[in-house]
């Protein structure tokens, strides 16, 4: 749901510090919020948790390598959906919106 959320709304182009970042980030805001976290994010190496999902990211076409890091392919008129990694992008995002929505009213979440 994060790294949908970090390619719908994030940079056009990153490094893997930068998604390690959101990730932590993230994490603690939802502390914050009080919302219960999945064990593989609440106890994950950010670090090794951004290679992982880059590595996903760019085996599925939504992310290419440059020169500096990382550029975002994810077509942004995607639409939800299970069948392609581009709508499942929009799926997870629209399903955070959804979570946060109802577990922390009014709260943001945004790289």
């Amino acid at each position: 749901h994060l790294v949908s959320r970090f390619l719908a709304t994030g940079p056009q182009r990153f490094t893997g510090e930068a998604l390690a970042d959101w990730f932590e980030r993230a994490r603690g805001r939802l502390v914050e919020m009080r919302c219960t976290l999945d064990p593989a994010l609440a106890n994950a190496d950010t670090n090794a948790l951004a290679s992982e999902r880059i590595r996903w990211l760019e085996r599925k076409g939504l992310i290419a390598r440059t020169d500096s890091g990382w550029k975002n392919l994810w077509p942004q008129d995607s639409p939800p959906g299970w069948r392609r990694p581009a709508r499942l992008v929009r799926y997870f995002d629209n399903a955070l919106d959804d979570h946060l929505r109802s577990l922390a009213p009014g709260a943001e979440l945004h790289p």
